[in-house]
Parts: structure tokens; C-alpha cells; sequence
């Protein structure tokens, strides 16, 4: 095989060829994935042998230099001469020293079968030809050369004691033994599972002797110990036809797909392909004694339970129990492949299994804090039968995680915080890269839906193997298996993909945005993108977009920028950023139209003909494109329809003023919204209204009516379907009945304030920013993510809000909206994380969380602003949580100056971060 690694907005290319091999012959890649649940290195396993060479298995790694170029390295691992199981020698000269005893490799020149992880390190199966089953389990431990290893110091047992015939699944994962006192440190054991299969069968079909075997790390190699408690040799408990069928005639399992164990629940999940009436996924959970302490042995009398994942009071399923219905790890009627798993540990403090079935359908199913599946009603019930009052089936909302099938084919799963993650190499726009779906809670943290399937990285290239790291840098295996990309913070040159071609960066949509918008002047005050309308695709959307069509358009001081990323035809690359068609520019003062600072734009949203607009507003009022009589476009697929006849018009009120101060410029299908200093305006969709120069508004939210004052502030807005949230310097409001008619009022057909919890008195404070995702129908609703924030008392927070529909707005819906509940450790709380001090400005995409902050904002000594990236867990509330947080390293002081916003764009998942130096992207 060819392996090379090549860095997207890069400057180091190499390859290195594997003698004997080929890109076909690759049986495993994979990410290792640390204690922090952060991933690592890139591991590739060979599933032939190597001849003479220390390549079979390989550690591909980008570490950035002092000088800012980027040194790849592809490191082997199995050498001919390593150190096995810490083997030491004494000093003959100093007994109390000794030295390391390095001999041949077992793994040297042998076929690799199966590649795992345990923490961050590989761990292989392997054996001499493809003929020969695998015995043999390795860890290498020493990542920088290979040069020292584990080994299973016994053959893995079969589940009647035997020496099991073969190895079909394989992981590592961290038992960690908590005490009922809490003055005592928890403590952890290193295990190893193996799936195996009988003495005398290399196949698993859940045979009397088939079963899952279990080894612990100790200082001298991998132990194989007895896993039914026994202490008497290696043995596997078993799993069984009989253990996991649904009543009596449950054809039962052929094969074993996935192992996963879940540090947070202590629990071993295995996904299996059943062929009739069974349950596809079994759990194990590990019995430990008391008194158990790390000694570098093997601790005596562990034992591995293993159940169904579902099972009435008694342990088993019986058929009288169930209805034929499919309910997506277990079906009475038919079989049931679960052919990749893994575990959300929600910041709720919920939790759920993923699974993969059929190559394309994502499904999560709620689990208990035992680890097994929970009831759809209550998180806190085990499920015990199979009824669609119980569990979720394939056809519930909840269940179906990306609203939908995934692009493509599902090439790798990953769970990171509150979201799902999936990778595709299909051979299409929007059907490769990596794309995420994120959880939607309810307001007490359960999982009530899904956000569609969104681009998160590689939109353009095929993606086989990804990673996510601490800087939310997203690492991929794209080409023919055997090229090694990495996301990149910084100005995107060179990457032929808005970053320009290699020779020409300046080409790129970055460089130019930067070049048109100075710092002298302020630099790019706002990104904000739009998408085409379709029917799962309803939020930031345009109906007057062709198919296809995503824009994002960027403001700055008296100058407009509007690209587009994607066609109907395709993404847009960097290199044709140059062309109209592409990449359209204005200039208010050249055009005698003074806006001063513009803070904000929209699209309309309007379906009719001639009804595609444009808005604009800031510090000096609102203007729309438009054509000299006012209308608009009615389809636009390309940028070049506005080089000629449009013009940017501005737009007064009816008594001849200007709207003063223009925070945010909405819209929906009926007409735009505007919200300034004196309160939020609705603006009908007029052409002869535009054509003389009117916004033709209507005042429906002011601050002295809904807050009490003048002197108090809408600061931020967000339209969900027929009605709108108001973030305001005293708390959240939503408005009473219908958006295209509410008053400036408060109650029955006006605005209401939403309190926290329903029908309290506890309200959010100072709201200064919403961030909205979508669920895949306005009737789904979304999760509404609320930054309060007060700059006097220097302190922030964020809170989620469960949005459960965005078709109906009446008492009983306002009841079901409210905090999401959350957990951490053993506190309840409303919000999802407290940030430590005043942050303006709030992103997440339910993996990761981004915060900042200006310097004119900043409270450290130095003055500086602020730049955060922190995982989503399950204690990101804790203030203390932040201070694991990291500033990425950006091409220019980023965190030294303003910053306005985080923004991703829809089409290819890059994320934006504007300020005074023009845009930064993570890509």
C-alpha cells in the first residue's frame, strides 16, 4: 500500500511504499481515542503479510514545528526485535538495576486479521496466513518506534474452556471500580474483549462454546482469565442462540460485527447480525471484588456478565412478550444487523446507543444508567418486552438520528458530546465528507429528535476513517485509503478550496474577503449564510435560491460581499472565486450611499416570482438589491445575474426617517423583520414599496412595551416557523399567536416572556445571542441555545431550550418550552455550561463548544480577547471544565483583536470566524 499524508492548506507531501502490498490488502484503520475521549494517532493494519518490512502496522502523525510548517511522519510498528511484556534482565554489575530484553517480534511479518484501540494505543489480532485463524492479541505500547509490546500470555479460551479456534471482534477499554465511599479513589483496570468462536468452528453463530473472552493488562503481558469468575484457565462466557432469541424458535446469531466498550457505563456492547427473532446487541458488565487493588497481576474472581440488551424480569424474551414491529436492535419477526455501534453519554447526563444498519440508516436508542435498553417514557425504567409503549421502532422521530438516511454509504461512526458524527465516500456533492447530526433534547434532557444530516469537513473528497481532536480539527483517510488529511485554523491558502490554487492563494474566497474588507476599516463585521429551501431543509433558507444554491454573504463598513459555495451543479472551489458568477461585491460609498458599519444581511425567503432580495443593515439604516422598479430575482442559481441592473436601495420609515442602529435583519416567507434600537419591525415583501425607497413597517416589539424602558435593548432575534424568540437585556420573549400578525403588545396576541421552568417566575436575564438548530421540519421544531451574558457583572452562561414545534404557538406549547434539564455529577441545573466570565459570542455544534470574547471585552491582564474550544461532556457545566479549554493558533492574532461571530457554512462545513482581520476559517 501507498501511504502518504497530505494536509489540506498544507506544505508537506511524502509517500512511502509497503513492500508486497496494496491499498486492497488494508484490513483496519482506525483513530486511537485517549482517556479524555479525544482522539489520536492514525493506526493502518495490513491484512497481508509484510515481507521484511516493520510496516504491517503504522502510526500516521502531523505535528506542527516551531516555524510553522507541518511534519508528517509515518512511524511502523512492528519491527523485527522488540521488548515483550516489559521482559527486564538483571545487571550482573548492579542488582539493582535492569535493562529491557529485547527479542524477535511474534508480530513481526505476520497477517494482521482485526485492528483495535485500547486509550490510544493499537491493539491487533493477527496470524501467520489467511488460512490460519487468529490466536494472537498485541498492544503496542511504544508509539514512537514500536519497540515494546503486550501479548496474551495464554491462547483466549472458548466459552467451555477450550482454546478458542479463532478471534472475529476485538477492543480494549477502562473498568474503572467506584467505592460507596467517597473518601476512596476509584480504581482502574486495563481489559481486553475478545469475540470467539468455538475449538472447533472458526465461524461465530452463537454455538454453545461461542462467546466473548476477556484478558486484563497486567505488568508482564495480556492475561486471559477465566470471565465467568471461575479462576480456572482462560474461558469466555458465553453468547448464545439460546441467550439472545426472542421465545423459542429465534433462528439466532451469525456473526459479530462490533465490540464497544463505554468507559461512562462500564459496559461492553456487542453488535451482531441475528438471522430470526433475537436481539442484535448483548451487554456485559464486569463484577469485580471489593477488596480489588492494581498490583501488575491479574486481580482473581472477575467475572463478565452478558444479557440481552432487552430481557423481561426473568432474563429472557419471551415471544408473547412482542409484536413484530421493528424495533432497530431487536425484532421478533425478522433479522436484525447491527454492523457499528457506539455510546452517546449526553451533557444531559442521558444516554443512548448508536447503531449502523443497512449501510445507511443511523438509529439511537435510550439506555439505562445500567447500560441497557431504558423505556421511551422514562429514561430511568429498563425496558423488559417488546411493544411500541416500550421501545422506539424504526419509525419514530427520536430514534432516527440526521432526520433521515445518511448521505451515503457509512464508512466510520463516531459519537463526540451531544451529536453523532458519520463519514461517506459516495461520488457525489453532499454524498462525501463527514457530517454530523445533533441531539435535540426535551426539557427534561431526553432525546426527543434529530438535526438533518449536516457538512462538517471534506465536502469535497471521499472520507474513510475520521477523527476529531481537542481543537476541533478533523482528521481524514480520503484518496485510495492511503491519504491523510487534517483540518486547519487559520486563512485557508493554497488548499483549492476557498483557499485558492497552490500557486495563487490570492485566487481563494478568503484572501479576497480579506483584501476587500481592511482592518483600518473594521475588518468583516458579519457572516451570515443561506441555503436553498426544501422541505427537510427549512431554517436560514430561501425559496428564490435555485436547487442546490448555499450563499454566505459578509459586511463590513459601507461594503457587501455575497459568494456562493455551492451551486446546483456542485461546491464552489477556491480557484473560480475570481468570477462573477461566484463572487459579488459592493461598495456603498463609491456608490454615493452611505451605511456606515453594516452589522447585518438576509435573503428573503419568499417563494414568488421577482420576490429574491437582498437586505442590508447597520449603524445608518436598511437598504435592499433590487432592480430599478423594485423587484428581485426569481431564481438565482449564479451571482452573475446581479453584475447588472441591481443596485442596493435604501429604505426609510414612513415618516422619511432612517432606522438607527440595525442589529438583525430577518426573514420568513411573509416578509423581513428588523430589529434596531427602537424595537423590532415587520416589512412586507413590496416591490413598488422598494421602488420608492419605503420599508412600509409596522412596529411589533418595542422596548418601553415589552421590557419597561427605553433604555433597554432587543439584542438578538430568531424566527421558528410562525413564531419568533426575543433575546433582550430582561430575558426571553416569544410572541402570542402568529409572527405576521402579533402586536406590540404583551399577552394574548402580543409577547410573552419565557421563564425557565414553565409557569415560574425564574426568567433567563440578559439574553444577548440565540443560535437555533433545526430539526428536519418546521413541526420538529429545534433546540434553541440562549447566551446570557451581562458585561457589568462580568458573567456568562448558556442555556438550552427545548422547542418543540415551530407550526403552533399557544399556552399549552409555551408550556412544553423551557431549560433543558442538565446533569452534572450529582447537581441538577438549567443551564448547559457556565463560561467563567462575559463571552459575546457562542457556537456549538453539539461535539464541541466555541466561546470569545473581543479585547475591548477582555478582563485578563494582558487585554487580549478570547478564542475557547472545549469537547461537549457530561461536566461541561463546571466553570473549571473551561480551563481544560484551547485557543487554536491561527494564522493572525485573532484572539488579540475584535472578533463578531462564529458562523458554518451550510454547504461545505467550514467554520468562519469574522473580525477585524477580514475571516478566519477552520477547514
Amino acid at each position: 500500500m501507498k501511504i502518504r499524508s497530505l494536509l489540506c492548506l498544507l506544505v508537506s507531501t511524502w509517500s512511502l511504499s509497503l513492500a508486497g502490498s496494496t491499498s486492497a490488502n488494508v484490513t483496519g484503520v482506525t483513530f486511537g481515542r485517549t482517556a479524555a475521549a479525544e482522539d489520536g494517532e492514525l493506526f493502518v493494519a495490513q491484512s497481508t503479510i509484510v515481507g521484511n518490512s516493520a510496516y504491517a502496522l503504522t502510526r500516521l502523525s502531523v505535528a506542527r514545528q516551531q516555524d510553522g510548517s507541518y511534519l508528517s511522519s509515518l512511524v511502523g510498528l512492528s519491527p523485527s526485535q522488540v521488548c515483550i511484556n516489559n521482559t527486564t534482565t538483571t545487571n550482573k554489575n548492579n542488582p539493582m538495576a535492569r535493562a529491557l530484553v529485547v527479542s524477535d517480534s511474534p508480530l513481526y511479518e505476520q497477517r494482521i486479521g482485526l485492528l483495535s484501540t485500547y486509550k490510544n494505543y493499537p491493539l491487533v489480532a493477527f496470524g501467520p496466513d489467511d488460512s490460519s485463524p487468529l490466536h494472537s492479541v498485541a498492544m503496542v505500547t511504544d508509539l514512537e518506534a514500536g519497540s515494546s509490546m503486550l501479548t496474551n500470555k495464554l491462547p483466549f479460551g472458548d466459552a467451555l474452556g477450550a482454546v478458542a479456534r479463532n478471534i472475529v471482534a476485538l477492543t480494549g477499554g477502562v473498568y474503572t471500580r467506584q467505592s460507596t465511599n467517597p473518601a476512596i479513589t476509584p480504581v482502574t483496570f486495563g481489559l481486553i474483549f475478545a469475540a470467539v468462536t468455538p475449538s472447533d468452528a472458526s465461524t461465530f453463530a452463537g454455538q454453545a462454546a461461542a462467546g466473548i473472552a476477556m484478558a486484563q493488562l497486567v505488568n508482564d503481558g495480556i492475561e486471559p482469565v477465566d470471565a465467568l469468575g471461575h479462576n480456572s484457565g482462560p474461558q469466555a462466557v458465553p453468547l448464545t442462540n439460546a441467550l439472545m432469541k426472542i421465545g423459542v424458535d429465534g433462528a439466532g446469531i451469525s456473526g459479530v460485527n462490533a465490540l464497544c466498550w463505554n468507559d461512562k457505563l462500564n459496559r461492553l456492547y456487542v453488535g451482531l447480525t441475528t438471522t430470526d427473532a433475537s436481539v442484535a446487541v448483548a451487554v456485559g458488565a464486569i463484577a469485580m471484588p471489593a477488596d480489588a487493588k492494581v498490583t501488575g497481576k491479574a486481580v482473581p474472581n472477575v467475572v463478565c456478565f452478558l444479557r440481552p440488551c432487552i430481557a423481561d424480569g426473568s432474563g429472557i424474551n419471551t415471544s408473547d412478550n412482542w409484536s413484530d414491529d421493528d424495533y432497530i436492535v431487536a425484532n421478533k419477526s425478522g433479522g436484525t444487523a447491527i454492523q457499528a455501534l457506539d455510546v452517546m453519554n449526553a451533557s444531559t447526563g442521558t444516554n443512548c446507543l448508536v447503531v449502523l444498519r443497512s449501510n445507511l440508516s443511523v438509529y439511537a436508542v435510550p439506555l439505562t444508567l445500567d447500560g441497557v435498553l431504558a423505556t421511551k417514557s422514562d429514561s430511568t425504567l429498563s425496558a423488559t418486552e417488546g411493544s411500541t409503549l416500550q421501545l422506539y421502532t424504526t419509525s419514530d422521530v427520536a430514534a432516527i438520528v440526521g432526520a433521515g438516511d445518511a448521505p451515503d454509504v457509512v464508512t466510520a461512526l463516531r459519537v463526540y458530546g451531544d451529536s453523532v458524527f458519520i463519514s461517506c465516500a459516495g461520488g457525489a456533492v453532499g454524498t462525501q465528507g463527514v457530517f454530523v447530526s445533533q441531539a435535540l433534547f426535551d426539557i427534561n434532557g431526553n432525546v426527543r429528535g434529530w438535526a438533518p444530516w449536516a457538512p462538517v469537513a471534506a465536502a469535497n473528497k471521499d472520507v474513510y476513517a475520521f477523527s476529531r481532536d481537542k481543537l476541533s480539527r478533523i482528521k481524514f483517510l480520503s484518496g485510495s485509503r492511503d491519504t491523510l488529511y487534517s483540518q486547519l485554523w487559520g486563512m485557508g491558502q493554497g488548499n483549492g478550496f476557498w483557499g485558492g490554487a497552490s500557486d495563487n492563494p490570492g485566487e481563494g474566497l478568503v484572501s479576497q474577503i480579506n483584501g476587500y474588507f481592511l482592518p483600518a476599516n473594521g475588518g468583516v463585521q458579519t457572516v451570515v449564510g443561506t441555503k436553498h429551501a426544501t422541505s427537510s431543509n427549512w431554517y436560514n433558507a430561501s425559496a428564490c435560491l435555485a436547487s442546490g444554491v448555499s450563499l454566505l454573504s459578509f459586511t463590513g463598513r459601507d461594503r457587501y460581499a455575497l459568494a456562493l459555495t455551492s451551486s446546483g451543479s456542485g461546491l464552489t472551489t477556491g480557484v473560480s472565486f475570481g468570477s462573477a458568477s461566484d463572487l459579488w461585491t459592493y461598495d456603498f460609498a463609491a456608490a454615493s450611499l452611505s451605511m456606515g458599519m453594516i452589522t447585518t444581511a438576509a435573503v428573503s425567503a419568499s417563494s414568488a416570482s421577482g420576490a429574491g432580495w437582498v437586505f442590508v443593515g447597520g449603524s445608518n439604516g436598511v437598504a435592499v438589491l433590487c432592480k430599478s422598479d423594485g423587484t428581485g430575482w426569481s431564481s438565482l442559481s449564479s451571482l452573475s445575474t446581479l453584475a447588472s441592473g441591481y443596485s442596493f436601495v435604501k429604505l426609510k420609515k414612513a415618516d422619511g426617517s432612517d432606522f438607527a442602529q440595525v442589529t438583525q435583519i430577518l426573514t420568513d416567507t411573509n416578509g423581513f423583520y428588523i430589529i434596531c434600537a427602537d424595537g423590532m419591525y415587520r416589512c412586507p415583501y413590496t416591490a413598488s414599496n422598494f421602488d420608492a425607497g419605503l420599508a412600509g413597517e409596522t412596529l411589533i416589539a418595542s422596548p418601553t412595551v415589552l421590557l419597561g424602558a427605553s433604555y433597554e435593548t432587543i439584542l438578538s432575534a430568531a424566527i421558528v416557523g410562525s413564531y419568533a424568540f426575543l433575546a433582550t437585556t430582561q430575558g426571553l420573549w416569544v410572541n402570542d399567536g402568529s409572527l405576521s400578525a402579533v402586536t406590540n403588545t404583551t399577552g394574548t396576541d402580543g409577547w410573552n416572556e419565557l421563564a425557565m421552568v414553565p409557569n415560574t417566575t425564574e426568567k433567563f436575564g440578559v439574553c444577548s445571542q440565540l443560535l437555533f438548530v433545526p430539526g428536519p421540519t418546521v413541526a420538529d421544531g429545534g433546540m434553541l441555545y440562549v447566551l446570557t451574558a451581562d458585561v457589568a457583572l462580568n458573567v456568562a452562561s448558556v442555556y438550552r431550550v427545548s422547542v418543540p414545534s415551530g407550526s403552533l404557538l399557544d399556552s399549552d406549547a409555551r408550556a412544553a418550552m423551557g431549560a433543558t434539564v442538565h446533569t452534572c455529577g450529582n447537581t441538577t441545573r438549567l443551564y448547559m455550561t457556565l463560561l467563567g466570565q462575559f463571552r459575546e459570542c457562542f457556537y456549538t455544534d453539539g461535539g464541541i463548544a466555541v466561546d470569545a470574547s473581543s479585547r475591548h471585552h477582555a478582563f485578563t491582564v494582558e487585554g487580549t480577547g478570547m478564542f475557547r474550544v472545549l469537547s461537549v461532556t457530561q461536566s461541561v457545566g463546571k466553570i473549571d471544565a473551561w480551563s481544560q479549554a484551547l485557543q487554536p493558533v491561527f494564522d493572525a492574532g485573532i484572539v488579540a483583536d475584535t472578533l463578531s461571530g462564529i458562523v458554518r457554512d451550510s454547504a461545505t462545513g467550514t467554520v468562519v470566524v469574522p473580525g477585524v482581520w477580514g475571516v478566519q476559517v477552520l477547514q
